[in-house]
């Protein structure tokens, strides 16, 4: 997903993700959006010296034009963009049962 697995001196990183069905490479820089309160990162934060979540969250807001459109989704839509598999939800009121025999089936 990443171009590149080390630190970019230009501070200069591709990342792709599936969006609209095909696999597009997003260019993003390090430069984050920080709240002047508290003087951390505005959105996603890490527990180390980790970039990659931020860059991550950056290409998203990139694909679709802003970090508020990214604010919440759903889990499938996730996965396609991440992996490009297609996805499914299943609902019913017949019981756990039948999610777990879908699932067997479509294995």
């Amino acid at each position: 997903m990443f171009e590149s697995k080390t630190y970019n001196e230009a501070g200069c990183y591709c990342v792709w993700l599936s969006h609209d069905g095909e696999f597009k490479p997003i260019i993003v820089d390090d430069f984050f959006p920080c709240v002047s309160d508290h003087g951390g990162h505005a959105f996603s934060r890490t527990h180390g010296p980790e970039l990659w979540v931020m860059l991550l969250e950056k290409a998203y807001a990139k694909i679709f034009g802003t970090y508020d459109r990214i604010e919440a989704g759903l889990t499938g839509d996730a996965i396609r963009d991440l992996t490009g598999a297609p996805y499914e939800y299943k609902m019913t009121s017949e019981g756990e049962d039948k999610i777990w025999e879908f699932i067997y089936e479509s294995y």
